[in-house]
């Protein structure tokens, strides 16, 4: 079976980030959460970092990446351990759906087996 990779984007990390950054904190912009991931990327030679777009409020297209679990920990290591909590805590969420659909899927192809096998039986007979 294929494996489903789990990852976060640029801008979800932020919105953590920033929900979960104490009321007196500066809020981070995601340009500047862009600049550290590429700067501790390179200083770690990271190249699980994928790159991607979205759509801005004033519809404008913007960069954002892709960041894999262990990168997403690494950028947001230097956060409160409230931020970290979070963060974690919707890493977990995303790993339960990922196995929630993972064996949804798996139930559909054994049933789908079954039926083809039922239905190999049914022509041969």
């Amino acid at each position: 079976m294929k494996e489903i990779t789990q990852t976060m984007t640029s801008l979800a990390v932020v919105e953590v980030i920033n929900d979960y950054r104490d009321e007196d904190s500066v809020k981070l912009l995601h340009n500047d959460f862009l600049k550290k991931i590429r700067k501790i990327a390179d200083e770690l030679g990271l190249g699980n970092i994928s790159q991607s777009t979205y759509q801005n409020s004033q519809n404008k297209t913007q960069p954002m990446l892709i960041l894999d679990k262990e990168t997403c920990l690494l950028m947001v290591a230097s956060e409160t351990p409230k931020v970290l909590q979070a963060i974690i805590k919707r890493w977990q969420e995303l790993e339960h759906a990922t196995q929630v659909i993972a064996d949804a899927l798996e139930m559909e192809k054994e049933a789908m087996l079954k039926d083809l096998k039922l239905d190999a039986t049914i022509e041969a007979t």
